[in-house]
């Protein structure tokens, strides 16, 4: 195996501290590397259920309507 020279060991010792701080009460408190996220994908699939929901609402109004005007023709034939 090779042996690390000192400027090596120290290299690596740095990047295995990458992002890192001291903070008194936590001790040492690091950052992760997260990717930022495609929030546009998230908001159409939201904007496609609602446009759903809108839709399925208002068939479900105009049904309650049409038996509502059925059962008032039915009261009128019987009178």
């Amino acid at each position: 195996r090779r042996s690390l020279k000192p400027s090596d060991k120290a290299a690596e010792r740095k990047a295995s501290l990458k992002n890192t701080e001291s903070d008194e009460l936590e001790g040492r408190v690091g950052r992760m590397y997260a990717p930022r996220q495609d929030l546009s994908d998230l908001q159409a699939v939201s904007m496609k259920r609602m446009a759903a929901r809108e839709r399925r609402l208002a068939r479900r109004e105009r049904e309650d309507e049409e038996e509502e005007e059925e059962e008032e023709e039915e009261e009128e034939d019987d009178n």
